[in-house]
C-alpha cells in the first residue's frame, strides 16, 4: 500500500470519528436511544478509531473481510490495518454472512489460509 493511500484512509478514518461524534448523531443513552445510535456509539466508533499499539505476537497473523464487502468501511479498515501492521490481508467469499451464504467456498477459503506454509526441504 502506497503511504498517499494509507494517509487518505487514516484521515478518512479520522473524518469518520469525527462525524460519529457530531451533533447528528442519532441518540444512543437514555429513553430516546435508537438501535442506529447504540450501534454508531459503541460498536462503530470503537472499531474504526482502534490503532492497536502493542507488538504483534509471535507466529502468522492474517486479518480478512468478506470480499462482497469491498469499499465498506470494515473492509476497508481490515485492510489498511494489515498494511499497517505488515501481515497478510486476505478475502473470503460474500461478505458479513459469507459463513451462511457461501458455507463450502467459505470453509476452503479458511481451511487454506490456516495451512501452515510448506517446509522446504533441506
Amino acid at each position: 500500500m502506497r503511504d498517499g493511500a494509507a494517509g487518505r484512509r487514516g484521515a478518512a478514518g479520522a473524518e469518520l470519528v469525527e462525524q460519529l461524534d457530531g451533533p447528528g448523531r442519532p441518540p444512543a443513552e437514555g429513553g430516546s436511544a435508537t438501535p442506529m445510535g447504540v450501534f454508531l456509539a459503541r460498536i462503530l466508533r470503537p472499531f474504526s478509531a482502534y490503532a492497536p499499539t502493542a507488538p504483534l505476537p509471535p507466529g502468522r497473523l492474517t486479518i480478512a473481510a468478506g470480499e462482497g464487502s469491498r469499499g465498506q468501511v470494515l473492509h476497508r479498515t481490515a485492510e489498511f490495518l494489515a498494511g499497517r501492521l505488515g501481515c497478510a490481508f486476505t478475502e473470503f467469499p460474500g461478505g458479513h454472512l459469507g459463513t451462511l451464504h457461501h458455507p463450502v467456498e467459505f470453509a476452503d477459503a479458511l481451511t487454506e489460509t490456516l495451512r501452515p506454509p510448506a517446509r522446504a526441504t533441506a
